[in-house]
């Protein structure tokens, strides 16, 4: 399965003109946007199997461990980040208040949706590479993730 299929046909769109596949050139792709929905978790409802579910989860050392080279923007810290067109976001939604509230075990990324997204990761860092003939140039400080910030 390959998972950038849609991306690079936008980029094979931007790179020809109207009706023709001859490349333009001088042009530089500057960006590649992925929507992508979150790996595997436990159910957003409580089970009554609640110490199978924890079992599910990805260790407190291998979240520590991805955390180290993750920088984490809130958006609270971004100034232009907007509720709606008109409506400056002050700080950061209440999580009470979401629908999809989760907690400390339910609607959490499991041991296997970790896994699947750091598959995922590879495989388009691999298909970039090859597709764009970037020969491994992607470092980890070219990409930006955008996350909702709420356990579910």
């Amino acid at each position: 399965m390959r998972f950038v299929q849609l991306p690079l046909l936008v980029a094979s769109i931007l790179f020809t003109t109207a009706g023709s596949s001859t490349p333009i050139t001088g042009l530089k792709l500057s960006k590649v946007i992925i929507i992508h929905r979150h790996g595997d978790r436990s159910p957003i409802t409580p089970m009554a199997d609640e110490e199978y579910w924890a079992s599910t989860l990805p260790p407190k050392t291998t979240l520590e461990t991805i955390a180290k080279t993750t920088d984490v923007v809130k958006d609270s810290d971004i100034n232009d980040f907007f509720i709606d067109s008109k409506t400056p976001r002050t700080g950061a939604p209440t999580e009470s208040k979401h629908l999809a509230k989760g907690g400390p075990i339910f609607g959490q990324l499991s041991q296997l949706g970790l896994l699947q997204m750091i598959a995922l990761g590879g495989q388009l860092k691999a298909e970039l590479d090859e597709a764009l003939e970037l020969d491994g140039s992607i470092k980890p400080s070219d990409v930006t993730v955008y996350s909702t910030d709420f356990p579910r």
